[in-house]
């Protein structure tokens, strides 16, 4: 399936691109939304089933989510799906 770019999905699905900013600082994070890794996928591919995938599928543009990045959770503002 091919998806039109210029159009931002309504919510996050396998095989979106989504960009995320840290809500206290200049942090961004681009990921590829795939069903399962595999040594043929990008370097920012991210597994739907991992812990993040699973906070991510479903949300919107502006959507604030809690992500753990570390030690403690940090929050991101969903920028742009494609």
């Amino acid at each position: 399936m091919i998806r039109d770019g210029s159009r931002p999905r309504k919510s996050i699905d396998t095989g979106d691109r989504v960009k995320l900013e840290a809500v206290d600082s200049e942090e961004e994070l681009i990921f590829q939304l795939v069903d399962e890794v595999t040594e043929t996928d990008e370097k920012n591919a991210l597994s739907v089933h991992t812990p993040i995938g699973k906070v991510l599928v479903g949300k919107r543009v502006n959507d604030i989510v809690e992500l753990k990045t570390g030690s403690s959770p940090k929050k991101f503002k969903i920028i742009w799906i494609l």
